[in-house]
């Protein structure tokens, strides 16, 4: 058996060491500890699902600022940015609280897949127009891309309920 020792630099004495068995489990174990801590911060999709959080609270914010007022307020979004606007105006944007700009780009790679808008009535029913005419018929699903990754944003029809 092949023992690793070290020597107490004082007194001289031997100190019993961990065997080469011992020492090789170790770094077994720690390097399939390492290998689980850095999966989960290399993710391949962080950017994609925190850009589909961002664009599902500014469409969240803008049907609860409706409902809270009797003004008609949506989102326009186009293929690589989106704002916030208000009075069922396009060009009265408002800026996002904890933005700096009305106007949010996306990160570089990241598209919406269509262009269009969506509106609220202060029952909080979406529409697909920015002064709240015509009224959103069935499920409407806004896809965010990356390369080969899709994530969806859906907006049920009459209550505007956002899953």
């Amino acid at each position: 058996m092949i023992r690793i020792q070290w020597f107490s630099g004082n007194s001289g004495l031997k100190s019993p060491g961990f065997t080469l068995i011992e020492t090789i489990a170790v770094l077994i174990l720690l390097g399939i500890v390492s290998v689980v801590a850095i999966s989960r911060f290399v993710d391949l999709e962080a950017d994609i699902r925190a850009e589909e959080d961002k664009f599902r609270t500014f469409i969240r914010h803008a049907q609860a600022r409706a409902m809270n007022s009797s003004n008609v307020w949506g989102v326009s979004f186009i293929s690589g940015s989106y704002f916030l606007f208000r009075d069922g105006d396009i060009s009265n944007d408002v800026t996002m609280p904890g933005e700096s700009s009305s106007t949010i780009s996306l990160p570089s790679g990241i598209t919406i897949s269509q262009a269009g808008i969506v509106a609220f009535d202060s029952w909080g029913r979406p529409y697909t127009d920015e002064d709240a005419e015509t009224l959103q018929t069935g499920q409407r699903t806004i896809n965010l891309s990356k390369g080969g990754t899709t994530r969806s944003i859906i907006i049920t029809q009459n209550t505007g309920f956002i899953p």
